[in-house]
């Protein structure tokens, strides 16, 4: 993506544009700016670092345990997706 950048023109008299996405109704709790998006996105990203963090936890203490049969392994690997369905 190339860079712009927008430069008054000093003999043009000032102007002022409209944000593409921005509603004036919402005021401050705009959601479809620029801005709204990546905090949101930052946001999501957060959340789903978390829950990913949680699985991969959940399936770290699953390998480590010892397993007697192979029913119990399928047991663990069940119960791993039971929790991340939950979250």
């Amino acid at each position: 993506m190339s860079p712009y950048k927008l430069v008054p023109d000093p003999k043009l008299a000032p102007f002022a544009f409209k944000e593409p996405g921005f509603d004036p109704i919402l005021g401050i709790r705009q959601t479809n700016t620029v801005g709204a998006i990546l905090s949101n996105y930052i946001r999501e990203e957060q959340k789903i670092d978390e829950k990913l963090g949680s699985v991969i936890d959940q399936i770290r203490t699953a390998l480590n345990q010892p397993t007697t049969t192979p029913s119990e392994t399928a047991r663990q690997i069940i119960q791993v997706q039971r929790n991340q369905a939950r979250q």
